[in-house]
């Protein structure tokens, strides 16, 4: 137990400082023609940056993936067990910088999380997180959205899903629905932007 808590302890620590650093830069966007005119910005080349491999290195290390191997019943008690020890909620630092609301619809919340002061109206970011339909939110995601607000200073909503077992896919795509038709009504100026990772970008 001691030696899974420190290998845990050192993950988290490369996880921050991946997700303090950002996660991958541009090599090259562009190529050119026969006449060496550039002609289009495809073919993008990535080159992983430092921070990035950190970020791979700190996943691999917390042991998330293993969530995902076994048999049908075994990853559904794998990633239960892993759900019970989430929370399912905004970190408790959110509440005293940022402006954060809280509301439920079909007995599921959805927070919006907004900066306390010069907060962008013109735009709303909808952040949909991943986990295979079966994990819940957690910390790496909270990092990712407390980066989006604090550096683009605009409001971000964070719809907390239905997953499995409780819900099927509908379900899930009927509730993120009714969370944008609520911003919407809202917040009628606003661009609503869609942002995910994994398979909550599968949602949009």
């Amino acid at each position: 137990m001691k030696k899974r808590n420190s290998s845990l302890k050192a993950a988290v620590i490369v996880l921050f400082f991946a997700f303090l650093t950002g996660c991958v830069s541009v090599q090259t966007g562009l190529y050119h023609d026969a006449e060496g005119d550039v002609v289009a910005a495809h073919n993008i080349n990535y080159k992983p940056s430092s921070s990035y491999n950190m970020l791979i290195t700190g996943i691999k290390m917390s042991g998330y993936k293993k969530n995902y191997t076994g048999d049908a019943q075994t990853i559904i008690a794998q990633t239960q067990k892993y759900n019970r020890g989430l929370r399912q909620l905004p970190p408790n630092a959110f509440y005293s910088r940022f402006n954060v609301t809280e509301t439920r619809v079909n007995d599921h919340p959805y927070f919006l999380i907004s900066p306390k002061q010069n907060a962008r109206s013109d735009k709303i970011v909808v952040f949909v997180y991943g986990g295979g339909f079966l994990l819940g939110i957690d910390f790496m995601h909270w990092n990712a959205i407390e980066r989006i607000v604090t550096d683009l200073s605009v409001p971000v909503c964070v719809p907390l899903y239905p997953i499995y077992p409780e819900t099927n896919l509908p379900a899930a795509i009927t509730f993120l629905d009714e969370v944008f038709a609520q911003l919407h009504e809202a917040y009628p100026q606003a661009r609503i932007v869609g942002m995910g990772d994994s398979s909550g970008s599968c949602l949009f």
